[in-house]
């Protein structure tokens, strides 16, 4: 077999788009450049909230004509940071921007790259650093997204006061009237691996590295006023890359129902309302303080681990592989936002009309559908999920990527997986001496991925779903079949 270059660059996006805020720290783009006798594979990390998959498609097929690589082997992904534009930021700047930017950036990893060896590296933080957002409440027969705020219970995640406030906006009482049989702890499973792939050259030199982690990079947008900030990821890349040198890129792994784990003193929310309630820290300085402690916490948690595995393999294999698939749109979604707002509406007056009197569960499933139609504008217009000749097709289309590098794969996931989506997988990788890195946002967000496990419209990450309730199985077979393409080549 050849061997398998590998080149890492990494470039500022400031500039990039039509900023509303200002900095915190920078927000960049990570090029990771693979290549062999046959074949030129890049993976493109972006501290960016969300691209859509029109969006993706055509900047991977400009970076294809500015750099001459197949733009079915250029992955796109966002790391998700809440502190960073969407694509209606880079809509209002052009594509031309960003394209020259990451263009230049991925014309330079190729001048860098040169033959590698690498050493896989994880942890299992188990839930030090994340935490299952979503819990169910019996008294309400529903789930309740909590996304921060959480207070300490025993040693747990403890959403009981934001609950509280939303089981008292429906039930038009006050808070100290919500009986609840149980604290609402958010101790539910989650991904908790830090992974790690590590490159230097043949003599020794450090390429860079790839750490990968599951949580949403949310906790930067929790202060007042907002800053662009790459969040935590920014800070575990600095680490590992002073550390080891090279550059570091990070992934996100799914994390539609992850967030980070986070302590503090919190502001009371704004207003009260039946939806997830934003919550700030009552001192600015402790958002960062705790941007800094996950950050490093991560980074210094895989350390060790990355330390013991100090015996590198000369890179021999590189298999890129994908697949399109056709998923399908759910059936209540609707074509016509304004006709989605009217109904939006029509449930808000059965709403206010039950609050006092109707029982939990009745008024949860009439928010929930208030939320779910509230978010057709987000589906067409904010983040580009659907057009109307998708609804009326009732699917989408997206591309599905996987990559071989020696023993490992990095597998790419499209919108806001739920963690347990590339379980399977995993459990296929390990069978058979493999590595699986899974990451979300590739090539494309298509907003949340619920498991069927989940009832429809149970609250937000379900409600601000487009996909029928048969699409995630869609998605895990098809990253099962990957890896099982992957694995026969030898």
């Amino acid at each position: 077999m050849n061997s398998v270059s590998v080149g890492i660059s990494r470039v500022s996006l400031k500039g990039c788009f039509d900023g509303e805020l200002a900095f915190h720290d920078d927000l960049q783009a990570v090029v990771c450049y693979f290549s062999d006798a046959a074949d030129e594979i890049a993976i493109i990390t972006l501290d960016l909230t969300q691209l859509s998959v029109p969006y993706c498609d055509k900047l991977r097929s400009e970076l294809s004509s500015r750099c001459g690589i197949d733009s079915k082997s250029i992955i796109t992904h966002c790391t998700h940071t809440h502190t960073a534009p969407c694509e209606n930021d880079l809509i209002c700047s052009g594509m031309d921007k960003l394209a020259e930017r990451l263009s230049a950036s991925l014309i330079r990893a190729k001048e860098r790259a040169e033959p590698a060896e690498y050493s896989f590296a994880e942890v299992d933080t188990s839930r030090r650093f994340n935490v299952n957002r979503r819990k169910r409440v019996e008294e309400a027969d529903a789930t309740f997204t909590t996304w921060h705020g959480y207070k300490e219970h025993q040693g747990e995640p403890d959403g009981t006061w934001l609950v509280k406030k939303r089981i008292a906006y429906m039930l038009d009482c006050d808070e100290e009237e919500v009986s609840l049989s149980h604290p609402v702890l958010y101790d539910g499973a989650t991904d908790g691996w830090v992974q790690s792939v590590r490159f230097r050259s043949l003599q020794g030199k450090p390429i860079g590295t790839i750490i990968r982690y599951s949580a949403h990079p949310c906790e930067a947008g929790h202060t007042i006023p907002r800053l662009y900030s790459a969040d935590f990821p920014g800070v575990v890349r600095k680490i590992i890359s002073e550390r080891y040198g090279g550059e570091c890129c990070f992934l996100s792994g799914p994390c539609g129902n992850i967030a980070p784990r986070t302590t503090g003193n919190w502001t009371n929310p704004a207003s009260p309302a039946a939806s997830p309630l934003w919550v700030a820290h009552t001192e600015p300085a402790k958002c960062w303080e705790e941007v800094e402690r996950l950050g490093r916490g991560i980074a210094n948690a895989v350390i060790p681990a990355m330390d013991r595995s100090n015996t590198f393999t000369p890179l021999k294999q590189l298999t890129y592989v994908s697949k399109n698939l056709t998923l399908p749109v759910r059936e209540d979604i609707l074509e016509n936002i304004d006709d989605a707002h009217h109904l939006a509406d029509e449930y808000l007056r059965k709403f206010q009309a039950a609050r006092g009197h109707a029982a939990l569960p009745e008024l949860k499933e009439l928010a929930d559908r208030i939320r779910f139609f509230e978010l057709h504008k987000a589906f067409y217009h904010d983040y580009y999920y659907l057009t109307a000749e998708n609804c009326q097709r009732r699917e989408i289309n997206i591309d599905l990527p996987a990559i071989r590098i020696g023993d490992v794969i990095l597998s790419g996931l499209p919108g806001e997986a739920f963690w347990e989506t590339s379980q399977s997988a995993r459990d296929y990788a390990i069978r058979h001496g493999l590595k699986l890195i899974s990451f979300t946002e590739a090539n494309g967000d298509i907003g949340y991925i619920p498991t069927p496990a989940e009832k429809v419209n149970d609250d937000y990450e379900c409600c601000c779903s487009i996909l029928a309730r048969n699409g995630e199985p869609i998605i895990a077979k098809s990253v099962r079949d990957l890896l099982e393409a992957l694995h026969v080549f030898k």
